[in-house]
């Protein structure tokens, strides 16, 4: 049997993986003696092959875990396709690809249309991915967003035995974004904060908001007159460690946000949440403040490159430019 997780959500397709070693205990080997994890990225060919093909003294079957195995090296893969090619279902085994991105996912272009070299070892075989895929135990985990994100919250409370207010689950969706990783962290935390009951005041009390939302919050003082709350804001993100640079990015990409939502476009990948904030926002500025944001922007971005200037006044010169633009007519 050949089952393929694949997808950017490590937490879930690894919780998965999990589950799947527990049954083929409880099923086949209880010792766990026949289980075989191979890391494509460290490992060699010999151990894989009698992984695969060696008999097992404990058990009538064995599990064989294949780690990102479209990055091993090309004897690797070889033994994979070809296997894969004579025997579709892998023999006797059960054998588990693992990979932590989408597998058949177009390769990024650049320029014109040229696709991106990679290493050598490291080349994905096309070839490979389609006979993965033609398993019909193929499960995709894609990254949580919006009321998936908010429904996935509310039902690990559940597992995790903790009672979460509705609204508690969407702020904390809102806060924590699709890194299902440090939500189970935070999850954890809050539910010995709150002694197994999660109320939106202890999400508030207890959870930062993710950098985005509080460069946003930024934007939103200056659009509410408050530029020196949002100065004050801006300046803990850069104590905090976060470079000028990346905010000006993130802040940059939250004002297209709102400019193309004030244009009436909205992008199928943009998170619902930023989506809401951006249409909201965009309802407080005129075509000419869209405008001179725009330039201002341009301008900033030339300055920061050429200047000396402390990332601090940086920001803090951007903003106060920012104000300026918004508050124009």
């Amino acid at each position: 049997m050949l089952i393929v997780l694949h997808g950017p959500d490590t937490f879930r397709s690894l919780r998965s993986l999990e589950e799947i070693k527990e049954k083929f205990k409880r099923d086949v080997d209880p010792t766990g003696s026949s289980i075989v994890v191979f890391d494509a990225d460290a490992e060699d060919a010999d151990r894989l092959h009698n992984a695969l093909f060696a008999s097992s003294f404990f058990a009538r079957r064995r599990l064989v875990v294949l780690k990102n195995i479209l990055r091993a090296n090309v004897s690797v893969r070889a033994i994979v396709e070809k296997t894969l090619e004579t025997s579709p279902e892998m023999g006797e085994h059960i054998v588990v690809c693992w990979e932590d991105k989408e597998i058949g996912k177009p390769a990024k272009r650049s320029g014109k249309g040229v696709v991106k070299k990679t290493k050598k070892n490291t080349v994905t075989s096309k070839a490979l991915e389609g006979l993965l895929l033609r398993s019909p135990y193929v499960k995709y985990f894609g990254e949580f967003s919006g009321a998936e994100l908010v429904r996935w919250v509310a039902e690990e409370c559940k597992r995790m035995s903790v009672e979460i207010d509705p609204s508690a689950a969407e702020e904390f969706a809102r806060r924590v974004g699709g890194d299902l990783w440090r939500a189970d962290s935070e999850l954890q935390k809050l539910r010995i904060l709150g002694k197994g009951k999660i109320s939106k005041r202890d999400v508030v009390q207890y959870i930062a908001p993710a950098i985005e939302d509080r460069i946003f919050d930024v934007i939103d003082g200056v659009l509410h007159g408050e530029t020196r709350e949002s100065i004050l804001a801006a300046e803990r993100l850069l104590e905090g460690g976060l470079a000028f640079q990346e905010f000006f990015a993130i802040l940059v990409g939250q004002l297209r946000n709102i400019w193309e939502a004030k244009a009436g476009v909205s992008r199928a990948d943009l998170h619902p949440f930023a989506r809401k904030k951006a249409l909201d926002a965009s309802k407080r500025f005129s075509e000419i403040q869209i405008q001179n944001i725009l330039a201002l922007l341009v301008r900033i971005d030339q300055d920061s490159k050429t200047t000396q200037q402390s990332p601090v006044l940086l920001v803090d010169r951007l903003i106060v430019h920012l104000s300026e633009a918004i508050q124009s007519r």
